[in-house]
């Protein structure tokens, strides 16, 4: 697993997205083919029903790729795309390893080590075809630490969270894009 992990890290900081794309899981393919969706199709309602990760994926994939360009791309073309490109802006990922790692059978969670912040504090592998693949499921669909943050700041106030998070979230996609355009 560490191997794969390795192997991963290597191909996000090289851009080279073939690569990348098969050490991800299926799973995690799949979560690019409805991130996408979401970008192409979501209504405002649709969007903000979804966990952090997911909207913010899915408003960067709307802000950065045409929807024409981002229509004709299935989950494995949307990763080497990405990846390619550096939208995934993998540049805090040289600074992590992976710590203590707990297997069962096909799957593993390892702690991840790192000297600066990193979003997450540990990684999901699943065990595909006899190779480790990173598995983003748990990424997508958990907490975020800026859903934390929010939390923290208001809590007990869902109608004030969902506005942070929303605007919190539009401004990381403008600081990365240079501003926001009208598709989002």
């Amino acid at each position: 697993m560490r191997q794969s992990f390795q192997a991963l890290k290597t191909a996000l900081l090289q851009d080279r997205g073939d690569e990348a794309a098969r050490l991800v899981s299926r799973s995690t393919l799949a979560l690019s083919d409805k991130a996408r969706d979401l970008a192409l199709y979501g209504s405002q309602a649709e969007l903000e029903a979804q966990p952090t990760a997911l909207l913010t994926a899915a408003l960067s994939l709307r802000q950065s790729i045409g929807a024409q360009k981002l229509s004709s791309m299935p989950g494995r073309t949307l990763v080497v795309y990405v990846v390619d490109t550096n939208l995934t802006r993998d540049g805090p990922v040289a600074n992590i390893d992976l710590g203590v790692v707990r297997v069962d059978q096909a799957s593993a969670i390892a702690e991840l080590v790192s000297d600066q912040p990193f979003p997450v504090s540990q990684l999901q592998f699943a065990k595909e075809d006899g190779l480790w693949k990173l598995d983003l499921t748990d990424v997508a669909y958990g907490q975020t630490a800026l859903d934390k943050f929010v939390a923290a700041m208001a809590p007990n106030n869902a109608a004030v969270q969902q506005s942070m998070r929303n605007e919190l979230v539009m401004a990381m996609i403008a600081a990365q894009n240079g501003g926001v355009d009208g598709s989002i």
